[in-house]
């Protein structure tokens, strides 16, 4: 069954989803807006859609790190990761402060937060940046050892 939940702060959005993950929330595209169909309609979305996307929109600006789920078409995984080349090449974003393709010493929880991956969040925020990186599937697939991330 679908229904529509409304934010009580009066700005339209809406999202499409086609899944949820293990802990049953939703895996879903977030759009500003008014949606083009009705609740509950299917919808099949294409790569040209997906540039409307909070989701693309964040990630080409360099404000997040992808997380691809199995079952994402192929051609919106390729959309998403060619956002994430050009916001990396771009220095958009988190990019140019990002030390988790390239290495560094983890000797306490704070490496990986405070220190290196986001001076400027709360250790809560930050854990989950760093855990985000670690499940990112792009080109470079991360490995946390005991003392450093590796390429």
């Amino acid at each position: 069954m679908n229904k529509t939940i409304a934010a009580q702060d009066g700005v339209p959005g809406y999202i499409l989803s086609r899944t949820t993950e293990k802990n049953h929330r939703p895996v879903a595209f977030v759009f500003a807006g008014d949606a083009q169909e009705e609740d509950g309609a299917q919808v099949f979305l294409r790569s040209n859609r997906l540039e409307d996307s909070v989701n693309y929109k964040s990630t080409l600006a360099g404000l997040a790190y992808p997380t691809y789920y199995t079952g994402l078409f192929s051609d919106l995984r390729k959309k998403v990761t060619s956002a994430v080349d050009k916001a990396r090449k771009g220095g958009k974003g988190i990019w140019p402060k990002d030390k988790t393709t390239q290495g560094f010493t983890v000797s306490s929880l704070a490496s990986v937060t405070d220190d290196e991956v986001c001076s400027n969040c709360s250790a809560a925020s930050s854990t989950s940046w760093a855990m985000a990186a670690a499940s990112m599937a792009s080109k470079t697939i991360l490995l946390l050892t005991r003392t450093r991330w590796w390429n």
